[in-house]
């Protein structure tokens, strides 16, 4: 599968001053689609490629999950559903399809599961939809808005601290296979550095911490004066793991 989406050739240009790979996303939601409007031939051949993709990728989360050898989220609002997610390393095995398939399940139950675990209803479904939206935009419209709201798409806040400078410049310039390996390894250290290699193989990779952590951490920082390091927030995220179970 080429990933190339139906999109008339005059587009391309000018979509892709706006978003980020406009024939990728495009592919992603109309796929799915093409099976009900091909012909016999090509939706047989579509079912077929459904069919492994969905078994395959089953088998391998069961059994990866059987074993205990990582997390795995079952509730389709969720934004981890159905990855492979071990600490706060998460591995998108779905081609880019998952991500569309838990915005239709919020947008048509409008609810959401939060990162404490909790089923919440959504703001509004224009937000939700701007939101994604704003996820697909290309690095330099992504960038001007992020300083009009005075933070990122996902809630980090924008200073010109060197802290908050470095690491807009590593998630903006890196490559993504190299920025996936450098952010497993802060969070999870040599197991999230390995798992960010699943980015040079066209898989998604992501690594933060939960809320609820990041959360806790932000209020101990304040109480104490002290910023945690790395390798500290490192060492203490298993016994808090354990102390959450």
């Amino acid at each position: 599968e080429s990933g190339r989406g139906p999109l008339p050739q005059s587009w391309i240009p000018f979509l892709a001053g706006f978003l980020f790979s406009p024939l990728f996303q495009a592919s992603r939601l109309v796929l799915p689609f093409s099976i009900f409007v091909a012909g016999k031939g090509v939706r047989t051949i579509a079912l077929r490629h459904w069919a492994q993709l969905i078994g395959a990728n089953t088998a391998l989360l069961y059994f990866l999950h059987s074993t205990g050898a990582i997390d795995l989220e079952l509730n389709p609002k969720s934004t981890d559903f159905a990855k492979i997610r071990r600490g706060n390393t998460r591995i998108d095995i779905w081609g880019g399809y998952q991500q569309w398939f838990v915005l239709m399940n919020r947008l048509i139950t409008g609810k959401t599961k939060t990162a404490t675990g909790e089923v919440v209803p959504i703001r509004s479904r224009l937000d939700l939809l701007t939101r994604t939206l704003r996820m697909k935009t290309s690095p330099w419209l992504g960038l001007i808005l992020d300083i009009l709201e005075g933070e990122t798409v996902v809630g980090d806040e924008l200073n010109f601290e060197s802290a908050t400078i470095a690491k807009q410049a590593r998630q903006r310039l890196l490559p993504f296979a190299a920025q996936s390996i450098w952010e497993g390894l802060e969070e999870d250290g040599e197991t999230g550095a390995f798992m960010g290699t699943a980015e040079i193989l066209g898989m998604g990779v992501a690594s933060y911490p939960s809320r609820v952590f990041a959360d806790w951490l932000e209020s101990i920082e304040k109480h104490t004066g002290k910023e945690w390091t790395s390798e500290q927030i490192m060492a203490i995220r298993p016994a808090y793991n354990d102390a959450e179970d």
